[in-house]
């Protein structure tokens, strides 16, 4: 995963897992130095992110184990019958509840690009087609596709800045 993609992610998630965290931590300070510590672990796995179907699931597993190891620095016991379940559960309910407003997001984004941008988009981050395969599909050279997919997600920042901004 490249660092444009990466940090387009993270502004994603960094709210999603301050809150998670904050709920299981308790507290404000801690859920951040959580969040800090998540982004950074992703970070450092950035190169394999791909692999995984939801790095979102991801990213709140990587939080719910950051938080237990706060808690039981603490002296708390968070991995008791009652609460492992309850951090399980949250855990499953959050990474499926932040992978759909992403997507939901994302399609509503999508949405204000011109149909060949979305397709384009779509052949490469969906349905994950290499840059020759999507050369030879829309008959034209590999370096114009790059630059069409440059321009699109350069369009996506916009929109997703301008959204975030409401």
């Amino acid at each position: 995963m490249d660092k444009e993609r990466f940090t387009y992610h993270a502004e994603i998630l960094r709210s999603s897992i301050v809150a998670f965290a904050t709920k299981l931590c308790g507290n404000r300070e801690d859920a951040e130095d959580v969040a800090q510590d998540t982004l950074l672990k992703m970070w450092s796995m950035r190169d394999n992110l791909d692999r995984y179907s939801s790095p979102e699931a991801l990213a709140i597993t990587i939080c719910r184990n950051r938080c237990i190891d706060i808690l039981k620095k603490r002296g708390c016991d968070p991995l008791d019958e009652t609460a492992a379940s309850r951090l399980m559960t949250d855990a499953s309910a959050d990474a499926m509840l932040l992978a759909d407003e992403e997507k939901k997001e994302a399609d509503k984004i999508l949405s204000y690009l011109p149909e060949p941008q979305q397709l384009l988009l779509k052949m490469r981050h969906v349905e994950g087609m290499d840059i020759g395969t999507i050369a030879e599909v829309l008959c034209t050279t590999e370096a114009n596709v790059r630059t069409m997919l440059c321009r699109a997600r350069q369009k996506v920042m916009v929109l997703f800045k301008q959204s975030s901004l409401k």
